[in-house]
């Protein structure tokens, strides 16, 4: 069981890299006029975590999450409803104090 747990792990790291290097190519040609620095603000906010769990919460993406995880179900219940004051308080990034639930495998 070992073996497949790393076996997911190296291909969850394999596919954020991919998509990291999508991102950029992406926002590269998106938006030529724009800084290395701002190019690097807008792909990181567009791989974080928060904000995929923001944004899934705000279009109510999180009502099709299929999971058998209690902690996970108890997690996005508390997030719902701390909502409105996690969003207008909240930071995100290593200083953050909110932690926001991750989906995955």
């Amino acid at each position: 069981m070992n073996n497949m747990l790393l076996f997911l792990q190296r291909l969850e790291f394999l596919g954020d890299s991919v998509l990291d290097y999508l991102i950029t190519w992406h926002l590269y040609n998106k938006y030529p006029g724009m800084s290395p620095g701002q190019l690097t603000d807008m792909r990181s906010a567009s791989v974080n975590n928060d904000c995929y769990a923001w944004s899934a919460i705000n279009h109510g993406l999180h009502k099709h999450v299929l999971h058998a995880s209690q902690e996970l179900h108890k997690h996005i219940a508390v997030t719902l409803v701390n909502f409105d004051k996690l969003s207008s308080s909240s930071t995100f990034g290593y200083g953050s104090e909110t932690s926001l639930p991750k989906v995955s495998c």
